[in-house]
This record gives structure tokens, C-alpha cells and sequence, in this order.
């Protein structure tokens, strides 16, 4: 990318490719001063990104475990879903580490129990019946999970064959093709997202036009927030001064700071301190009474509890020590 003149790198899925990166992008901008590039994180939500990791080059615009887990707490304890024992499985790598931490840290906050936690390898088990025999023999009233792809399906089918009754509390339940694959196994279970239409009102209805228009098809699971990051970054690069005809990355990052997006769930803001944005989230609960359908089903999400920006937010983690340039 930087030897075809690249200056910004957008980048959206997975915590241990977004974590390479970062550090990529970090190393190169100390050896090349005045020739810096930017990373534009719009889905890989591991909070050492933030964290240990965070860097001046690096802007996250999604969520993170701790914001996730809590915005489902909060709500689900408020829909009086939550119930007082919760059961933690999560995939063994950074994310999976992170949504572990994050349920045992809002335990209080929800007032429940962590009756077990589970971590275990990324998509290489296809018989999850083992675990959910664990999950029943726990208790448990809540299964909290930041899995994704066939882990969580095959998680979610393997309960229903057990005829398990705890409901599911989920970061990634509107990835493109679950709601198809679990059908009504999904009814009843919950997702925290950046987005959903039928909490944003006409707002949120006339997004959805305008992307179906543009992309074939209504915005969902990371596709929302990254919209609107790149929104951001175009205003931010309307507002930057060209320096002999090229981007000044330095004066574009610190342009990107300040810059501010009405969306239709709420405003978008960036903390100065990590370079988190500040999103609002809503949490939701698959129905056949969600206005809007998921992959060509009778199901879709229906709103619970929308959060904005601030609301949504946890602090800025101690470990971000961000080095500015002068």
C-alpha cells in the first residue's frame, strides 16, 4: 500500500489482522517522518487496540467488548432477561479474552453471577454439544458470547437440539447469513450494534434507501459504522490543507479528532485521548415483529434499548500512553 503512495489503510474485521496492522503502521511512521500513513479500524474490536497498542495513526470507529457487554447488560437487566447467572464462551484469542474479561468486570452491574466462563479454539469444533451440556449443568439463565461465524451458529443449534432455555447475548448475531442458517433458534436472543433502522425512525429508513440504492442490498452488521467512519474521514480530509499537493496525515489526524457525525442513531464523536469513537449502540432482540427483515427471513432485530455515544461509552483504558507528534 505505501509504495503505491498510500496514506490511508481502512481495514475492517478481525482483532489479530487490525492488531498487525496497527503495529505495521506505528513502526513505519517512526522510520518515515513526513511520510506517515493513517489506519482506519472499522471492525476489528480487541481493546489493546486502544490500549497498549494505541498509536496517534489509529482510529477505531466500532465498538469493543466493554462497551458491547455492557450496553446488553444494561438492557437486558432493564427487559428482565438477563437473570442473575451468566455463562461466559468465548473464542481463545484476544476478542475472546476481552468479552471474558468484560462480562466478569459488569457482573455488578448486572447484578448476576459468572456461573462459568469457557475459552475455546476459533473455528476448528463441530460438535458443541459438550459445552452446552456444561452450559445447562451451570444454570445458567444467560449464555454471553463474543463468538462469531460457526462457532456461534453451531453453539446455537447444538442448545436448541439440547432444548437449552437461556437466552443469548451476542456481539456478532447480525453477521450476514446467521439469522438464514439458525432461523427460529434465533428468536429470542439478543445483539448489541452500532445500528438499527427501526430505532432510528425516518432517519434511520431513509439510510437504509439511500444504501440499498447505492450497495444492492440494506446496510448491516459492520457496514453501518463504516459508513459512517469513512463520512468522517471525508469531512475531516474536506477540512485538512493540502502541504505541495498532498495530504499532511499529521494535520488530517488531528483534524479527525475533532470532527463530529449526526447519524441517524445519534451523533459520532472521537476521544482525543485513544482515538475510540464514541457510537451510539443499540441492543436488540431477533423477532418476527422487527420491521425490518434479516437475510430474506420472517425474522429480524427488533430495538430494546438504544444508547448514544456517551452513554454507550466506558473510559479510556490507563494503558494507552498515545506518543503525538510535535
Amino acid at each position: 500500500a505505501v509504495a503505491d503512495g498510500v496514506q490511508i489503510i481502512v481495514q475492517g474485521s478481525s482483532s489479530a489482522i487490525g492488531g498487525q496492522i496497527t503495529e505495521d503502521v506505528r513502526k513505519y511512521n517512526l522510520r518515515n517522518p513526513g511520510k506517515e500513513v493513517v489506519y482506519i479500524n472499522v471492525g476489528a474490536e480487541a481493546l489493546e487496540l486502544t490500549g497498549e497498542k494505541c498509536n496517534f495513526h489509529h482510529f477505531r470507529f466500532a465498538g469493543n467488548a466493554d462497551v458491547r457487554v455492557q450496553a446488553l447488560v444494561k438492557a437486558m437487566k432493564e427487559n428482565k432477561s438477563l437473570g442473575t447467572k451468566v455463562y461466559a464462551i468465548n473464542q481463545n484469542y484476544s476478542w475472546g479474552q476481552d468479552m471474558e474479561q468484560a462480562i466478569e468486570a459488569s457482573a455488578q452491574l448486572g447484578g448476576y453471577q459468572v456461573v462459568e466462563k469457557t475459552l475455546h479454539d476459533v473455528n476448528k469444533i463441530q460438535d458443541f454439544a459438550p459445552y452446552v451440556s456444561k452450559i445447562s449443568a451451570s444454570g445458567a439463565e444467560t449464555v454471553m458470547t463474543g463468538n462469531w461465524s460457526n462457532d456461534l451458529l453451531l453453539m446455537m443449534k447444538a442448545s436448541k437440539a439440547a432444548g437449552l432455555k437461556a437466552h443469548f447475548a451476542t456481539v456478532f448475531l447480525d453477521q450476514p447469513g446467521n439469522i438464514s442458517n439458525a432461523g427460529d433458534l434465533a428468536v429470542g436472543h439478543y445483539v448489541a450494534h452500532v445500528f438499527n433502522a427501526e430505532a432510528s425512525g425516518a432517519e434511520g429508513d431513509r439510510f437504509v434507501a439511500d444504501y440499498t440504492a447505492r450497495i444492492g442490498h440494506a446496510p448491516v452488521f459492520v457496514e453501518p459504522q463504516t459508513v459512517f467512519g469513512l463520512e468522517m474521514v471525508a469531512d475531516a480530509l474536506k477540512r485538512t490543507k493540502p502541504v505541495n499537493g498532498a495530504l499532511d496525515v499529521n494535520a488530517f489526524a488531528k483534524t479527525l479528532e475533532g470532527t463530529r457525525l449526526k447519524t441517524p442513531g445519534g451523533e459520532i464523536s472521537v476521544r482525543a485521548a485513544d482515538h475510540q469513537a464514541l457510537m451510539p449502540m443499540v441492543v436488540s432482540v431477533v423477532s418476527k415483529d422487527a420491521r425490518y427483515k434479516a437475510d430474506g427471513t420472517a425474522f429480524g432485530f427488533k430495538p430494546v434499548k438504544a444508547f448514544t455515544g456517551e452513554e454507550a461509552s466506558t473510559p479510556a483504558q490507563a494503558s494507552c500512553k498515545m506518543q503525538r507528534p510535535d
